[in-house]
């Protein structure tokens, strides 16, 4: 599917580690060189228990990865694989709570 980050448009891929070899230690990358972000489908292997709650946490974070890098701020972290995961995952995993607080609040 295409998605559009900041005004340019991206690929949002679904495969698995059995076509892309990518994805055999990692639950999704985001391809900055092509605007393309892959996430695992998890066919072939147990990667959690709930992997439909996995899947959209693992979409967010490679979605924030294409945000920096639409934004100028990939290049701008001190991280020896490119941005900082740790803060990469913190909006991942609180970007649902921080959108109800912003509706409840009326600031959108």
């Amino acid at each position: 599917m295409k998605i559009n980050i900041l005004g340019a448009e991206w690929d949002l891929e679904f495969s698995n580690y059995f076509v892309d070899e990518r994805l055999k230690d990692y639950a999704g990358y985001t391809d900055d060189t092509i605007r393309k972000i892959v996430v695992d489908t998890g066919e072939g292997r147990s990667i959690c228990e709930n992997y439909e709650h996995f899947r959209k946490q693992t979409i967010r974070h490679e979605i924030i990865h294409a945000y920096m890098y639409e934004s100028g701020l990939s290049d701008s972290w001190e991280h020896k694989t490119g941005q900082d995961e740790t803060t990469v995952d913190w909006f991942a995993v609180q970007f649902p709570k921080l959108l109800k607080t912003f509706q409840e609040a009326d600031a959108l």
